[in-house]
């Protein structure tokens, strides 16, 4: 994967600060650049985001927000977790090579995380997922 046309850093970021807003600009599932919103919601980000196992950045789904997860220097690549989003992701399903030590090594989806995979990232799933992988209604 080509990483100079996904998002990089203007300038230095802080924790929890917001990076992007998302907006609502709906899409179809088919399209590779998505991020899944709902179980059948699909929008396109205003730029492409790249994927880690270990991100520097998540979405904030009560505002629709990428926001650092940690300090991100200015030029540094902007990373989430596709699995924070993405139930299903065969259609872009790719070898990740992070080099994080909690590398799934191959990307499909959440549904094919295992039940570990999935627990470390629990905090950031989308509503959707929560409620679907752990039955939590209250977000």
């Amino acid at each position: 994967m080509n990483k100079t046309n996904f998002l990089k850093a203007p300038r230095k970021y802080q924790p929890y600060e917001v990076i992007l807003n998302l907006d609502d600009n709906q899409t179809q599932k088919e399209n590779l650049g998505r991020i899944q919103v709902h179980e059948r919601k699909f929008i396109l980000p205003p730029k492409d985001i790249y994927h880690s196992c270990k991100p520097n950045a998540y979405i904030d789904w009560s505002s629709t927000q990428l926001k650092a997860l940690e300090i991100i220097p200015k030029e540094k690549l902007i990373t989430y977790h596709y699995g924070t989003s993405e139930d299903d992701y065969r259609i872009g399903a790719f070898h990740c090579n992070c080099g994080s030590s909690d590398c799934v090594q191959f990307f499909q989806g959440c549904k094919y995380l295992t039940k570990a995979q999935r627990d470390k990232i629990k905090d950031l799933l989308s509503p959707f997922l929560k409620r679907k992988y752990y039955g939590e209604t209250r977000f």
